[in-house]
């Protein structure tokens, strides 16, 4: 069966407006660490809609922040001067998508933590599976994380866990706790959120 390429899953998740911005992200600065605003070769409109659109789906995360460095605390300006980071785990967007043909969230976690044996990548995989699953308007609280880690009971610390999580941009601490509980919550990247994980999408 023939794989479908990625501008494929863009043209399917977004308009055709957004679709062609993020196929010209993915093409042209995919596997860039950093992106500054003078790299982007688009119109200024165009520039303005990707960083703003990026930002949204977690792809593109400006490096002026307010306070912390949560996502929700980080400073869009359009500034031609700014920069923003392109986490791991959306760098492997199209590296995971080129060798497979579809959206496969376990293959992306065995390449941004390959130290880890692959028994331990499927428990990750299960755990993050499942907070996703539970998680409502991207976000979810530290009491289900740790709740779901208890079941799956990984090899790794829970803290460990959570610090490979948000190095690799796959999730973020929140500025603001949980009001009844005190516990902290955390959001997801939308990007993870793409393709049914470990579901085909092909042509």
């Amino acid at each position: 069966m023939e794989k479908a390429p990625l501008k494929t899953l863009l043209y399917h998740r977004f308009s055709e407006c957004d679709a062609r911005l993020l196929d010209y992200f993915f093409t042209h600065h995919g596997a860039d660490t950093t992106l500054s605003y003078q790299e982007i070769d688009l119109s200024r409109t165009e520039i303005n809609d990707l960083i703003l659109l990026g930002y949204q789906e977690r792809e593109l995360i400006p490096v002026k922040t307010r306070a912390s460095p949560a996502w929700e605390d980080r400073i869009i300006d359009f500034d031609v001067g700014r920069t923003y980071v392109i986490p791991p785990v959306v760098r492997q967007i199209p590296v995971v998508f080129s060798k497979k043909g579809y959206f496969c969230l376990e293959s992306m976690l065995k390449q941004i933590i390959p130290d880890l044996v692959p028994e331990e990548v499927k428990r990750l995989y299960h755990l993050f599976d499942t907070i996703m699953t539970h998680s409502t308007g991207f976000m979810f609280e530290m009491g289900l994380l740790k709740l779901f880690y208890d079941k799956l009971n990984p090899q790794l610390d829970l803290h460990a866990i959570i610090d490979l999580f948000v190095i690799n941009g796959i999730m973020s601490p929140c500025p603001q706790k949980s009001l009844i509980t005190g516990l902290s919550w955390y959001e997801i990247s939308p990007a993870m959120f793409w393709g049914l994980p470990g579901a085909g999408f092909t042509l």
